[in-house]
Order: structure tokens, then C-alpha cells, then sequence
């Protein structure tokens, strides 16, 4: 026989087992709103001139271009862990019904570039785009955009050609770039402009509110590295001081999973510019106050030969800076100190002429990714080109961890 106290038991465990499991962690739903090109529109065919042009060739069967359309199969096959993607209608640009999340991927920069081996009578080529993925809020009611978060990322290719290109192959290597993907000299396999955005999706940490922010405030280029930079930066400083922010945000973000507020100067202070090519519809999207500025200084270049050879020599391309980490509101600096990075190079000693920035360049963003490797630091290279001591470096990483 059955007491009372067994069937009480057994009624809350049959209650317990038939209560539908409640999830607290529903996904974000965010309203995808296609491609983007940020900053002055008006001046794209300055920064972003072969994108421009790619920009007007149009699907026929699907009817947007085909930048839009390669990105937004991209992003089909993305099923982010943290949040889900909301893709209306064909893909084009965002519905305004209420307030919600929008996610956007925009061009910041292009470049195009090459360097020619003598010896070999080859030529390298190098494709470098500069992206934000970028998720704002629209406010319904006060019809406002702000930022939640940002993650920039650069998209690199190398290539090999016989002859130097011409404009026109040019154009066909970044439009097969964007779509239907080439093949890396690294031996990567496949990969395309969005290839990268697909795995920074896949596992990053969407919040609907960042109790901190960090990001690059300010940018200065020193008198001693101007020699060394090409002339159309030096033309418009602007450029420059905002891929040396990408760059380095970019390593920041992606090797420690944070949101980085975008860097933003003069009259364009506190804004990001977004146009969505489907619509051609402008949006200033507000930027909110980093609690952590990062202050970078271009000090210089340097290069020198380490070992010479009857054939080959190695030189050495160096990067020199200052970074300075520091939370104004309570004027607390984490870090301040002078940086340099050597990048050793095999050079055929037949080469006349050097294309040295490409060299330099790639120093500088080396320089940016050891300092913010923050997991796996290499201490050796800490201690011999950094003045950085391990608490203050601890200290950083606490401030990263903050902004998670």
C-alpha cells in the first residue's frame, strides 16, 4: 500500500519532470541590412575606386549587384552561436518597423599593390580590404542609430603574375575576390572577402548592453615616418590615420572577442557614416564614448641589413611607435610606452629598387598583433621591444576583460 507521503513525493516528482524547460538564453534576433560602404560616400572612388566599379555590375537573375549577392550567401550559411540573423526579403536593405538590432558589414578602405622580384621576373600582388561589421540599434520613436558594437577585420590576398597588371585585371582580381573566391599563395585553400567575417560570426558575443568600451581615440604620424609613407597618404593624412586604427583594432578584436568603438576625428567626431548600396540611404549611426581611449603614435621606420649573402640578404624593416591605454574618467594610465618591431626579409640582392612601405607595413600590423596576443604573449619580445612591465600588462588584460 501506498502512504501519503509516497504519493506526495511522487506527484512533485511528476510535476517537476512535466514543467516545459524555460530558456533564458534566447538568441538576439538581428535584421541583417546587406553591404555597406562607410565614411563619404562621395569620395569612394578615392578610397575604394575598383569596388566603385564592381559595385555596378548587376546579377541578372537576382538583381543586385554582386558584392551584395556574395555576401549575402555568405551570411545564409552563417548560424552564429550567440545570436540569430534575420534575413528579409531578398537581403536588401533593412525594414524600419520598431526598435531592433541591424547588422551590417561596410568597406572602410581598399588597396592595391605589388612588388616586383627582378630575379624572378615576378610580380606580387596584394589585395587589402579594410571591413567594420557593425550592429546598431534603430530607436523607432526618437529615429536614431547607435552603435552596439563593431568589429573590424582587414581581408588580404597575394598573388603571382608574370607581368604587371593592368587596371582592368585588376578589377577582375578584386571582383573575383569578392565572389567567387581565389586560391592564396599561402596554400589557405579557397577564400574570399567575406571568408573571415564568417568565422568572426560564427562565436562572437553579442550583448545588448557593454558596461565598458574601448577603442583608438587618437592617431598622430610623426615628422620622422612621413619619408617613408607613400604619397597618397601623405596627401590625405586622414586615410592613413584611420587604417593605422583599423589595423590595430582589428588585432585587438579579433584575438580577444571584444567590441571595439570605431575611430572617428574632426567633423566627424562621435559618428560613423554608413550607406547601404542597395538603397543609396545615408546613416549617421551615433558612436558611443570608449571608457578606455588608445592613443598610437607613428614614430618612425628603419630598415637595415642583418646578413648579407652572395645571393640573398636579410634586412630588417622596422616599426616604431608609442601607445598610450589610459581611462580619462578617472585618469588612470595602464599602459604607456614606446613600442618597435623588426620584420626580417629575404631579399635577393639583384633588386634595385625596393618597394619598402608594403615591408613596412607589415611590421607595423606584426607589431599590433604580438602586443595584443594577450593569451599567448611572447614575454621575450615584450621585454626586448616594449619599456611594459608583466603588471601592467596584467593590468590590460583585465581591461579587456571588462569590455567582453
Amino acid at each position: 500500500m501506498i502512504g501519503k507521503k509516497n504519493i506526495a513525493i511522487f506527484i512533485l516528482a511528476l510535476l517537476v519532470f512535466s514543467i516545459p524547460k524555460l530558456s533564458y538564453s534566447a538568441k538576439l534576433e538581428v535584421q541583417y541590412a546587406g553591404f555597406a560602404i562607410t565614411g563619404s560616400y562621395a569620395d569612394r572612388d578615392t578610397f575604394a575606386p575598383y569596388t566603385s566599379k564592381i559595385l555596378k555590375i548587376i546579377d541578372e537573375g537576382r538583381g543586385i549587384d554582386v558584392i551584395s549577392l556574395s555576401l549575402l550567401e555568405t551570411i545564409k550559411e552563417i548560424n552564429p552561436n550567440h545570436f540569430k540573423i534575420v534575413i528579409g526579403g531578398d537581403g536588401s536593405d533593412f525594414k524600419k518597423s520598431a526598435d531592433q538590432i541591424v547588422m551590417s558589414i561596410g568597406l572602410d578602405y581598399e588597396d592595391f599593390s605589388y612588388d616586383y622580384d627582378e630575379g624572378n621576373e615576378i610580380y606580387l600582388n596584394t589585395i587589402d580590404l579594410y571591413f567594420q561589421i557593425i550592429f546598431f540599434n534603430f530607436n523607432d520613436s526618437s529615429k536614431t542609430y547607435t552603435l552596439l558594437a563593431s568589429i573590424p577585420y582587414r581581408a588580404e590576398l597575394t598573388s603571382l603574375s608574370n607581368s604587371k597588371l593592368t587596371n582592368d585585371q585588376v578589377l577582375e582580381l578584386i571582383k573575383d575576390f569578392y565572389t567567387t573566391g581565389l586560391s592564396s599563395i599561402s596554400g589557405e585553400g579557397t577564400v574570399n572577402a567575406f571568408s573571415t567575417a564568417r568565422s568572426l560570426l560564427k562565436d562572437f558575443k553579442l550583448k545588448m548592453k557593454y558596461n565598458f568600451r574601448i577603442g583608438v581615440t587618437k592617431v598622430l604620424i610623426e615628422e620622422k615616418a612621413i619619408k617613408y609613407i607613400p604619397k597618397k597618404f601623405t596627401k590625405n593624412p586622414a586615410i592613413l590615420k584611420n587604417i593605422i586604427s583599423h589595423t590595430f583594432s582589428s588585432s585587438l578584436s579579433m584575438l580577444n572577442n571584444v567590441s571595439v568603438v570605431p575611430f572617428s576625428e574632426g567633423a566627424n567626431l562621435g559618428k560613423m557614416r554608413a550607406v547601404f548600396v542597395d538603397s543609396g540611404k545615408v546613416y549617421d549611426i551615433t558612436l558611443p564614448r570608449p571608457h578606455y581611449n588608445i592613443e598610437i603614435r607613428l614614430r618612425g621606420f628603419k630598415r637595415v641589413v642583418s646578413r648579407k649573402g652572395d645571393v640573398f640578404s636579410i634586412h630588417v624593416f622596422g616599426a616604431f611607435t608609442a601607445i598610450k591605454i589610459f581611462q580619462p574618467d578617472v585618469g588612470k594610465i595602464y599602459i604607456e610606452s614606446k613600442i618597435k618591431n623588426g620584420f626580417p626579409d629575404k631579399i635577393p640582392n639583384n633588386i634595385k629598387e625596393l618597394a619598402e612601405w608594403p615591408r613596412f607595413f607589415f611590421s607595423l600590423r606584426q607589431q599590433f598583433m604580438r602586443f595584443n596576443n594577450t593569451d599567448n604573449m611572447d614575454k621575450d619580445w615584450l621585454k626586448s621591444n616594449t619599456k611594459i612591465t608583466n603588471e601592467q600588462f596584467a593590468n590590460y588584460r583585465e581591461v579587456l576583460s571588462k569590455c567582453k
